[in-house]
């Protein structure tokens, strides 16, 4: 369990850092799903490929095909939510077991907005956007 857990987590850092570098998020899916065929190569090596095989390869592929699409459309939908996490923070602990939040919250809480509105205000003129050209 706690390879498991930590197994996620060393995948999660994989997944954020090139994001926060400005990789695009089919970028990311396409190297996710590229090192989980190479890490799964063994397996297929060792029960070959009769034994993988389906007896319904279209609904294969389409199940493929949802699980690609699906997983870019969530990092895309992700990249906004990781600079908010402090603010959902604080809303969870308020709602979730009534603890108020601090000044520091607060001022936290603040310079987020105050940041992800220069953001947008930045992407919305077409200045912003990643650090690659």
């Amino acid at each position: 369990m706690i390879l498991s857990g930590g197994l996620l987590s060393v995948n999660d850092a994989f997944i954020k850092a090139p994001q926060l570098d400005g990789m695009h998020a089919f970028e990311v899916v396409f190297f996710r799903n590229l090192f989980a065929l190479i890490s799964l190569m063994p397996l297929y090596a060792k029960l070959g490929v009769r034994r993988l095989l389906t007896r319904r390869p279209g609904l294969h592929v389409v199940r493929n095909v949802l699980q690609a699409v699906s997983m870019a459309l969530w990092f895309r939908a992700l990249e906004p939510v990781v600079f908010t996490r402090l603010i959902w923070a604080a809303a969870i602990g308020y709602f979730g077991f009534g603890e108020f939040p601090g000044l520091w919250s607060w001022i936290g809480a603040a310079l987020i907005i105050f940041g992800a509105a220069l953001l947008l205000r930045a992407e919305a003129r077409g200045e912003g956007g990643s650090s690659r050209g």
